[in-house]
């Protein structure tokens, strides 16, 4: 596949040497770009009517004729407009926008300035503290939409110079690598990102591009696609949900290529794989992290917008109903108060916010009912205790009030990424109060602060000897032990663990420390927690139980 490198780098002087012209296509442009276009244009798919037509009339040399009829063909979306994931643009855009027309960006809370390195930007910089997602989140190009949006708003001419200035720069300096890369104008995600967060909405949504920044953005199309095809994340995870979305998007919203339909086909097949794959048929993602299974309902939303511009058919229907199980799961892990509970890697969020934007798209009004405990929608159907026998985890619930009790009960695997020490923890929330609490996420960075909020002593199990007890698996393909039974007031939970022969018995020992943890939660808001252990022999039997700060 020929590559755009060497021709934009070209374009890019010709470009940077005058201001950028925002008027209408001349052939000057077309005669200096002939090389990048005749790809363009080769591309085109010859078994529909209308790019057939424009891919024959560049053929017989009136090139700039097909380049406007490309243009005007794609003016308008060839998708519902909806499938699109609406932006979340900051509210001080006219600042930053102001701000990048001097190529200052903010980037993770901070203020970067763009050097140049050579004759273009250095779309490689990673800000003052050397951080590489500073480098990633600038090549995602959200300065893009901002500057277009500021343009719309004001109609200031420099906002959309620098939109188009700042495009052509990066497709000069940053030439598809065509292998796989960490680097940040090509790392997959960023690639995928791009398009997501940025191109396809200026491209569709706005009239900032100039037509030659457009046919250029189009020329690098392709190379994106098979970024997103063939140097995708191998480890797989939500990043590869993020790359396989994008491909997705670019066969919906650029249907004139003629490899539209096979990326289309191998993004459907990759995502049904991946969603199927990476969750349980309860509905939980596989690593067990209320931060990270929203983090996948974000790609799992977008999934289900992207569909509407698919056909019905393209997807199975187990997909569309685990993609359903997967919120409904996230409705019932909420608290009364609307916050997820901090399991695993998790962050004090609120579900209820994400709930309240997301029912309306899956007509469930039992959502709206939890997310506004109880004073809109309709009350779910379901008794308010759940258990999720594939996460492992039972939630005892006497209501959806933010008044109510809520208890959860974690017996379930370890997790197959972002784990914590917290085989049988309990948090507990009694009439419209945290009680037990799990200390959550805290830090990625290594050191003794990772060490303790990962570790047991955060969370709320018993030790032997300072040890804790042995994990579940990091996935299952059964559900582990975990029963719950809900009576008249009440609701009652029980899961079995087992600890590592401690030496303080028998050194020779083989057998395990069984462990069982029951839990009855009445209805009035008062909590019983049993444990039976079998130790066969003395040992250091430790207790832990973290209250609520505010206790």
């Amino acid at each position: 596949m020929n590559r755009l490198g060497p021709v934009l780098l070209a374009i890019a002087l010709l470009l940077l040497a005058r201001p950028t012209s925002i008027g209408q296509l001349e052939q000057a442009f077309i005669d200096s770009h002939a090389a990048s276009l005749e790809r363009l244009f080769g591309l085109l798919d010859p078994s529909r009517e209308e790019t057939d037509a424009i891919r024959r009339q560049w053929a017989l040399g009136q090139r700039l004729e097909a380049a406007h009829a490309l243009l005007a063909h794609l003016r308008q979306p060839p998708f519902p407009e909806t499938a699109l994931v609406p932006l979340d643009l900051p509210l001080n855009i006219r600042e930053q926008a102001e701000a990048a027309l001097s190529h200052r960006f903010f980037i993770l809370g901070q203020w970067i300035e763009l050097q140049r390195a050579g004759p273009f930007l250095d779309w490689h910089q990673r800000g003052p503290s050397g951080d590489k997602e500073v480098a990633w989140m600038l090549n995602r190009q959200g300065f893009l939409p901002i500057l277009a949006q500021a343009h719309v708003e004001t109609g200031d001419p420099r906002f959309q110079e620098a939109a188009n200035a700042l495009l052509l720069d990066w497709l000069a300096a940053n030439p598809y690598p065509d292998r796989l890369t960490f680097s940040a104008p090509w790392r997959a995600l960023e690639v995928a990102r791009r398009l997501l967060n940025s191109w396809v909405h200026v491209f569709y949504q706005s009239d900032c591009l100039s037509p030659e920044a457009r046919l250029l953005l189009l020329a690098s199309m392709p190379d994106h696609a098979d970024a997103l095809q063939e140097h995708t994340s191998f480890w797989g995870g939500n990043h590869l949900m993020t790359e396989k979305l994008a491909l997705l998007l670019l066969s919906i919203a650029f249907p004139v290529f003629e490899q539209a339909p096979h990326w289309q086909t191998h993004a459907l097949a990759e995502l049904e794989r991946l969603f199927l794959g990476q969750s349980y048929p309860d509905g939980s993602y596989t690593e067990l992290s209320n931060h990270y299974q929203r983090v996948v309902l974000v790609n799992a939303r977008t999934f289900h917008r992207l569909l509407q511009g698919v056909p019905a058919q393209s997807t199975s229907i187990a997909t569309r109903e685990r993609l359903a199980r997967m919120w409904d799961y996230f409705a019932g892990v909420t608290r009364p108060d609307g916050f997820g509970p901090l399991n695993n890697a998790g962050d004090a969020e609120r579900n209820a916010a994400f709930l309240l934007s997301a029912w309306p798209e899956f007509d469930r009004p039992d959502w709206l009912y939890i997310a506004t405990g109880g004073i809109e929608g309709e009350s779910p159907h379901a008794p308010p205790s759940r258990l999720y026998p594939w996460a492992g985890q039972a939630i005892l619930r006497s209501g959806y009030s933010p008044r109510d009790s809520w208890v959860y009960f974690d017996a379930g695997p370890f997790g197959t990424a972002h784990q914590h020490v917290d085989r049988l923890h309990l948090s507990a929330f009694l009439q419209g109060q945290p009680i037990l609490v799990d200390a959550g996420r805290y830090t990625y960075q290594p050191g003794k602060w990772k060490d303790y909020f990962s570790g047991p002593h955060s969370h709320n199990v018993l030790l032997i000897n300072g040890q804790p007890a042995r994990q579940g698996p990091r996935r299952t393909n059964v559900p582990l032990p975990l029963s719950i039974e809900s009576g008249t007031g009440y609701t009652f939970a029980e899961s079995i663990g087992h600890f590592a022969p401690p030496a303080s018995i028998a050194p020779w020992a083989t057998s395990t420390v069984p462990w069982s943890r029951c839990l009855l939660l009445d209805d009035r808001g008062f909590l019983i927690v049993v444990d039976f252990v079998e130790t066969h022999g003395p040992v250091d039997l430790q207790a832990i139980w973290n209250f609520d700060p505010g206790l």
